[in-house]
């Protein structure tokens, strides 16, 4: 069977190739949309974005509240079991598509008329708006096939359909700039909210359609759901959806507020942070998509599951760490020459104050980048282990504070107050760091039985690391204006960042990682380097002792997947 190492492996380099795909997408598209709709149509589009995830909070929750239950069933061994659990999930993913659809239609007629834009947008927005909602509505209803990828920790092609789906939104804003051409704004937004939407939703029937295929017990029956297995997935589901709203309540609403009080200027400069503190927070991500399946999958070990969650806290606590305080740290210090040259070159020059705006909107951000970056992988560890009901007030109370302190410091403030618009940046991040930085530790080390030093220590070298290889991005503010500026500028800012990456990975080698490990990631890559081409091209030719794998038949790789529930080895870094 496979060792954690190598499953953690697959699922890191997958996530990986997911998120620098999506992020290369997203880093054009943000120039593009701009080029194509103006700053205004940019900001209307980055205030819809947050307005809809709104709504589309119960297409999060339900995502993300199945992993463990599908997960559970699914490495019990029990097909009984798994059709009941997958029913049940089917059926609490029919009620959430129904009560989406009524707040998607309440949004579109009632709350997008009430937003701060021009007259000649709101319609435009509407339809934009009416058209996230059906993709979100599909995508709930079928969240419990659509999870089973993750379930089953089939990360390539999970991954390879989240990126599909991403490029739907590239495409659209491609095809229509080449139709349309810039003249008709509205238009253009009327026409992107369809097209994306309808390429989303096929994609998303196409891998259905490949795991019902694939395993048939994933086909819907929700008739069959009973109702002794809904009441038994109902506590920690429960529990997580509750964690679930309330962290996109802290997340999307700020921008709402900042859209009444300031307007669309505003909002197209902190759509602009959000996104580029999203992206850098996406490498992050990649460490952390999926650990709630392997927590729930280590959690359910017949053998020293306590230890063996510690073991696995120690480890991922290490890699966000390691990933998370460099990537916080760069575009804290770099934030307004990246902002200049990925979205200014596109702006008229009367909107090009929107740029330190944003900047400093950014190095605020950062630090709750960070925060999110690493306690992200605590819940979701917490989570899969089945201690969601043990952090989840903390995250409850401090997302309901977050938009209410938000909103009641501009109002004293006042709208035109110069500070108003860094607000929601700054109340988000303090609160932020607070609650999941240091409550939720707190009460993740006595939940697991575990001290807080092994919630902690794991972090202390990379940050180390991170601060002290940091010189670069501190000196490439000493350069001469001549040299951060036009081509020239571009050129240093990229070698800037290759010094810092540089001297990251080598202090990483040599401090944050063991001499046990630098052995074995040695050891891995002379091993591939001898391993006989020939041996590659025709497994039936004999290779050295310890590096053949016995290729399971098609049925035992299905058994496999369906009923069993591999033994845990420690993960190496």
């Amino acid at each position: 069977m496979a060792s954690e190492a190598n499953r953690g492996a697959v699922r890191l380099a997958t996530n990986y190739g997911r998120l620098f795909s999506t992020l290369l997408i997203g880093l054009l598209e943000v120039p593009l949309q701009i080029y194509w709709l103006g700053t205004e149509g940019f900001g209307l589009i980055g205030l819809l974005g947050p307005t809809i995830g709104l709504t589309a909070i119960l297409q999060d929750m339900v995502t993300r509240s199945m992993v463990r239950e599908l997960g559970v069933a699914y490495h019990a061994g029990d097909d009984a079991k798994f059709r009941a659990v997958t029913n049940a999930c089917w059926v609490i993913a029919l009620v959430a598509a129904a009560i989406s659809a009524g707040l998607f239609a309440a949004l579109t007629f009632l709350v997008v008329p009430a937003l701060s834009m021009p007259p000649e947008l709101i319609g435009p927005a509407q339809w934009y708006t009416a058209c996230g909602g059906i993709m979100s509505c599909c995508l709930i209803i079928f969240t419990p096939t659509a999870n089973m990828y993750m379930v089953s920790e089939r990360f390539v092609l999970q991954n390879t359909w989240i990126v599909g789906r991403r490029l739907c939104f590239f495409v659209s804003a491609i095809a229509l700039l080449l139709l349309m051409g810039r003249s008709d704004v509205p238009a253009s937004i009327r026409a992107f909210g369809i097209l994306s939407s309808a390429l989303v939703i096929v994609l998303l029937l196409l891998s259905v359609a490949l795991m019902w295929k694939s395993d048939r017990r994933t086909i819907p029956r929700p008739w069959k759901a009973d109702r002794a297995t809904l009441r038994e997935i109902r506590g920690t589901f429960g529990w997580n959806s509750l964690v679930t709203f309330a962290l996109n309540v802290a997340d999307k609403l700020p921008q709402l507020i900042v859209n009444l009080f300031i307007g669309l200027d505003a909002n197209a400069a902190y759509a602009l942070a959000k996104r580029l503190a999203a992206y850098a927070r996406m490498i992050t991500v990649g460490a952390t998509f999926g650990l709630e399946a392997v927590s729930t999958r280590v959690a359910t070990a017949k053998d020293n599951a306590g230890e063996k969650l510690k073991s696995l806290l120690k480890h991922s606590t290490r890699l966000h760490t390691f990933v998370a305080m460099p990537a916080g740290i760069a575009i804290a210090v770099l934030a307004e020459p990246v902002l200049h040259y990925w979205a200014g070159a596109q702006m008229p020059e009367d909107r090009r104050h929107i740029i330190p705006l944003g900047a400093i909107i950014v190095q605020i951000l950062a630090v709750s980048m960070v925060a999110r970056g690493i306690s992200e992988g605590w819940m979701r560890l917490l989570y899969g282990a089945g201690f969601v009901k043990n952090y989840a007030g903390t995250v409850v109370y401090s997302s309901i504070a977050t938009p209410l302190l938000t909103w009641a410091i501009i109002a004293a403030l006042g709208g035109n107050h110069p500070v108003s618009v860094y607000i929601p940046a700054i109340v988000y991040t303090v609160l932020f760091v607070a609650s999941y930085m240091i409550i939720l530790p707190v009460k993740g080390a006595s939940a697991m039985g575990a001290g807080l030093g092994e919630f902690v220590w794991p972090m202390s070298r990379p940050i180390l690391v991170s601060v002290a290889a940091a010189l670069p991005l501190v000196a490439y503010w000493f350069l001469p204006d001549e040299l951060r500026t036009g081509a020239a500028g571009l050129a240093v800012l990229g070698v800037t960042v290759g010094m810092y990456c540089t001297g990251y990975a080598a202090g990483s080698w040599f401090f944050v990682l063991t001499a046990e490990e630098r052995r074995k990631v040695v050891g891995i890559i002379r091993r591939r380097g001898r391993r006989d081409p020939a041996v590659l091209r025709n497994p039936s030719i004999e290779a050295p002792e310890g590096e053949t794998d016995a290729q399971p038949t098609s049925a035992a790789r299905r058994s496999r997947r369906r009923n069993d529930a591999p033994d845990f080895n420690l993960p190496d870094f």
